[in-house]
């Protein structure tokens, strides 16, 4: 019984991964510590983009698009088609652009097919399951909503965010939806710092504007990163001191 007490006691204590986490508990009466995301530990806070772009294979002076559709195949099948239809239009109007996907393994064969139907075998790199050295080579990315998100804002990079689902499980989404913003750097910040483009936004004219729109303009590029920075910053947090210090009362009273 008295395992099982310290075992429940345990239980009700959360550690949370984002800042605003622990206050959404608390209303619950659930005990909370932030205590950051592992994610702000693994990924540098500066990365050699010159090497990244060396290991691709991607001329270092020249811009690289990075393209990250999602990593299910329902998201794959909202968003590879439309990010290669702004991507045609890319490539028309940024001289040299370079454009690298790097799908899970299982997604390989599916997007290497998409790439040779549209025509864009000439300016796209597949790299399979190479995301994170294909977010450092990267100078703006196109990402589905979810953790690449969160990832590609680590890595500092400008972004736009894009999904789009079944018209049905778009509206048992809207009815639920308690934000402004779904990508996650933009809940952290709690301000659209990059664009969303979600569902009847998320066309392929508008995705070819917000990338151009990022590279055509290093000024907020610049500025971006800066807030990114800060992002990170606030995210590295003592993660293995906090959950100690919030067991050491547990392992006291159990102590013997």
């Amino acid at each position: 019984p008295e395992r099982l007490a310290l075992m429940k006691q345990a239980l009700d204590h959360v550690w949370c991964l984002f800042p605003f986490e622990p206050e959404l508990l608390t209303q619950a009466d659930i005990n909370a510590t932030y205590v950051g995301h592992p994610l702000a530990h693994w990924i540098p806070e500066q990365v050699d983009v010159l090497a990244a772009r060396a290991e691709l294979g991607c001329h270092p002076d020249r811009p690289v698009l990075v393209l990250m559709p999602g990593s299910r195949a329902a998201e794959l099948d909202g968003l590879l088609l439309r990010f290669l239809q702004a991507t045609q239009m890319l490539v028309q109007q940024h001289a040299g652009l370079q454009v690298v996907v790097p799908p899970l393994p299982r997604f390989v064969s599916r997007v290497n097919q998409a790439v040779q139907a549209s025509g864009l075998q000439a300016h796209v790199r597949v790299v399979e399951g190479q995301s994170h050295l294909a977010l450092a080579a990267a100078s703006v990315v196109m990402v589905a909503s979810g953790t690449a998100t969160l990832e590609a804002a680590l890595f500092k990079k400008p972004m736009v965010i894009a999904y789009h689902m079944p018209w049905l499980s778009w509206q048992i989404t809207q009815r639920k939806k308690r934000l402004p913003w779904v990508g996650l750097p933009n809940i952290l910040a709690r301000d659209f710092l990059v664009p969303e483009l979600i569902q009847n936004d998320c066309i392929p004219d508008a995705l070819a504007r917000e990338v151009s729109r990022w590279l055509n303009q290093p000024q907020s590029v610049h500025r971006l990163e800066q807030q990114l920075m800060h992002l990170h910053q606030s995210l590295k947090r003592p993660t293995h001191e906090s959950m100690a210090e919030t067991l050491k009362p547990w392992v006291l009273n159990h102590a013997g």
